[in-house]
Formats: C-alpha cells, sequence, structure tokens
C-alpha cells in the first residue's frame, strides 16, 4: 500500500483554518506525518519498528485533524497509518470519514474494503458487515442536489409542453406533459430520499468495535440480556450510535441489530 500524496489544497484548509502562525505548525506536522510513513515503509524488515513508525504518522494526522483538517486525502493517509500500524478499528473509522468528504473516492472504498476483510464477522454468511457502501448500489455517483436540479428542470418543461398541446388543441402534447411531470415527480422523490439518508446519517454518527469479544445487551448494563441474534461483537465491527446512557452505547448494526454496549469498547465519530 502507498503512501498518498496530501494535496497542497489540505495545506491551503490548514491555512484558512487556523491562521498563518498555525499553519507552519500544521505544515511541519504534515512533513513529520509523511517522513513517519516513509520510514515505517523502510522497516519492513524489523515489523515491530515499522508498526511503530506508522503509529506516529497515525497521530500526526490525528493531530492535523485535531485543529480543523478534514479532507478525504487526510482521511485516506491517516487510515493507511493506522491499517499498517495494526490499528484496525482506527483505520476503518478514517477510512468512513475519507467517505463522508468524498462518497465516490476509489481507493477510500478499496481501502475500506480491505480493512473490512480483516474483521471477524458473525457465521459463514458474515453477519455485521456493511454493504461497500453507504450510498445505494442502484444509484449512480452523482450529487443529489442534481436530482433537485432535475425534477425543477423537468416540471418546467412537463408545464411548457402542456400549455403548447393546450393551445394547439393536440392531445400528444398532455401525453408528454405527463410523462415529464411523473419523470420529475421521481427525480424529486430520489432527492428526497437521499436528503433523509444525509440527514438520518448526521444524526446517527458511526460506531466501530475497538475490542474483541464485546458483549451486546439488550440494555444499557450486563442486568439485561445478551442479544439473541449477535451476542457478541468483534474489533473493527461498524454500525451507528442510536443513544448514549451512563457510560453506554446504544447502537445498530448493518443487520439492523440494536443493542448496548460499553463506550469504552467502541471509536465514535465525532468532534
Amino acid at each position: 500500500m502507498s503512501l498518498a500524496h496530501l494535496t497542497a489544497g489540505l495545506l491551503l484548509a490548514l491555512g484558512q483554518s487556523s491562521g498563518e502562525p498555525q499553519a507552519l505548525g500544521d505544515a511541519e506536522l504534515l512533513r513529520r506525518a509523511e517522513a513517519a510513513f516513509r520510514a515505517g515503509a523502510a522497516q519492513r524488515a524489523d515489523p515491530e519498528k515499522a508498526r511503530q513508525a506508522f503509529a506516529e504518522a497515525a497521530h500526526h494526522y490525528g493531530l492535523l485533524r485535531q485543529r480543523g483538517a478534514d479532507n478525504a486525502d487526510l482521511y485516506r493517509n491517516a487510515g493507511n497509518a493506522h491499517l499498517l500500524a495494526g490499528e484496525l478499528p482506527e483505520a476503518i473509522l478514517a477510512y468512513r470519514r475519507g467517505l463522508r468528504c468524498a462518497p465516490h473516492d476509489a481507493e477510500l472504498r478499496a481501502n475500506l474494503e480491505y480493512a473490512r476483510d480483516q474483521v471477524l464477522y458473525v457465521g459463514p454468511e458474515g453477519r455485521g458487515r456493511p454493504l461497500a457502501d453507504d450510498w445505494p448500489s442502484w444509484m449512480p455517483p452523482l450529487d443529489r442536489g442534481l436530482f433537485l436540479m432535475a425534477a425543477f428542470l423537468l416540471y418546467a418543461l412537463a408545464c411548457v409542453s402542456a400549455v403548447r398541446g393546450l393551445l394547439a388543441g393536440r392531445d400528444t402534447g398532455l401525453g408528454q406533459a405527463a410523462v415529464l411531470l411523473a419523470l420529475a415527480v421521481a427525480a424529486g422523490g430520489l432527492w428526497t430520499y437521499l436528503t433523509w439518508r444525509v440527514s438520518r446519517d448526521a444524526g446517527q454518527p458511526v460506531m466501530v468495535v475497538s475490542a474483541e469479544e464485546v458483549p451486546l445487551w439488550r440494555g444499557n448494563g450486563p442486568t439485561h440480556e445478551m442479544h439473541k441474534t449477535m451476542p457478541h461483537l468483534h474489533r473493527g465491527m461498524e454500525g451507528r450510535l442510536l443513544h448514549r446512557r451512563g457510560g453506554w452505547l446504544q447502537v445498530r448494526l448493518p443487520g439492523g441489530e440494536i443493542g448496548w454496549l460499553p463506550q469504552t469498547a467502541a471509536l465514535v465519530d465525532g468532534p
């Protein structure tokens, strides 16, 4: 796995978010992160030293994020560093953050799937593994705003076609208007659906299990029953955070299972 170079846009974003004096410190952090990554790649003959170097690189990328950097290049590099350091949950979370910034980035998708291949899912059917992408498989990789624009355009064309048909006294114009109106409704429906997904996911942060054999309970504590179909979660499994209560997290897994686990056993996306 090669180091993806952070673009000049990253440094520009850092400078804009931090001010000129802070940007110099951010540039140094970036330099150290890349140097540590290269050192790890050069230490392949000594796996322990390589992991330490990759962990150092991941740490520096994490500091950049804490200072306000938020882009796909940063998260791709951080995910690669975490993965090569043996920090699988952190790598998965970094790739998920990157795809939040660039939902259709092919390299991020491939790296996330590679990381997921290292996770021990439940049963031969791999219960608990998310779909390849949160984006619907039947949906083309387009910005959802384009569907809203298409809906307005089709509606306008339908109105024009209907008016022309009425003025000319032709049924064909009304038929065309009906077809265009149906397409406008479909495009508007797709925009509504995608907007709902974005809104729902914004209120339910990504959760990644950070420990092995974590019990999943029906309630917030071991006094409750364990989940019947998914009694244990493995390191690297993903879900969505629903609620926090008393040091416990209620999560929803990709298969729809809902349960509770200690917050110390999971990483949660957030500021």
